[in-house]
């Protein structure tokens, strides 16, 4: 399988279930695809939180980790991979986006406190999209406030130097009053 049409089929991964479905079917294999950049279609789908193609994505065969149930908010996996692997909590997926980012962006609330509860951390290194900068941009009032009683740093700036309040008034979000 060339490394082209693997990074076409993640690229796809990402918002284009048509595209994903289409490819699949003229070459099954896709589904163990690996993007140049190491990132499989599940990962795709999962850290952009797009359930449908992560779902079917499943339906063929993928095989899912931490970062892809906490997106789909299957809290039974990500408890039983939490029994079985404790550390599992710090997980990264693609990109290196941390598997509380991934519950943050599939809006799975129980999920995020779950990961919480059991050791994940909920700040990142200046510079990346730390859980409360995602948070904010998801406009997820409940995870905003969850995150700074569970000792978010709203001083850390993300990729291009804002705080999450700064990202909030840059983006009208609504959590601006909780960030304050």
């Amino acid at each position: 399988m060339k490394q082209e049409e693997q990074n076409s089929f993640v690229m796809a991964a990402h918002h284009d279930l048509n595209k994903v479905k289409q490819l699949l079917q003229n070459n099954p294999g896709l589904i163990e695809a690996r993007a140049s950049w190491n990132e499989t279609p599940l990962g795709a789908a999962a850290h952009v939180g797009n359930k449908d193609i992560m779902a079917y994505l499943l339906e063929q065969g993928a095989r899912p980790d931490i970062c892809a149930w906490a997106a789909l908010g299957n809290l039974d996996e990500v408890m039983r991979t939490v029994r079985k692997h404790p550390e599992c909590v710090r997980a990264r997926g693609a990109h290196n986006l941390s598997v509380v980012f991934h519950a943050i962006m599939g809006g799975n609330f129980e999920v995020l406190k779950c990961l919480v509860k059991h050791g994940a951390p909920v700040n990142e290194p200046e510079g990346t999209l730390t859980p409360l900068h995602v948070a904010v941009v998801k406009d997820d009032r409940e995870a905003v406030d969850f995150l700074l009683q569970h000792g978010a740093d709203r001083r850390i700036r993300d990729r291009e130097g804002k705080t999450p309040l700064e990202r909030a008034q840059l983006i009208g979000a609504r959590v601006v009053d909780l960030l304050r």
